[in-house]
């Protein structure tokens, strides 16, 4: 939960020292019906510390049923 909305999280963390852009996409399934989610997340090198870790939120229609995600990352 992300207050009172149900929120779905995807952590991406880069632990080489080249900068990423990686493309996330998330589908849920609930008894409420799908969400469907897709966003771009650019990460720092790994010696750039908090910078190379970061976070895709979408919002979910309900607390609990079945995710699938995936990622697509490469240097930039």
């Amino acid at each position: 939960m992300a207050g009172k909305t149900p929120t779905f999280f995807i952590a991406l963390e880069n632990k080489c020292e080249q900068r990423l852009r990686c493309r996330v996409f998330a589908f849920i399934i609930s008894a409420k019906g799908i969400a469907q989610g897709r966003g771009t997340i650019d990460l720092a090198p790994k010696s750039a510390g908090a910078a190379a870790k970061a976070t895709y939120t979408m919002r979910a229609k309900m607390i609990g049923g079945n995710s699938q995600s995936t990622r697509e990352c490469h240097v930039f």
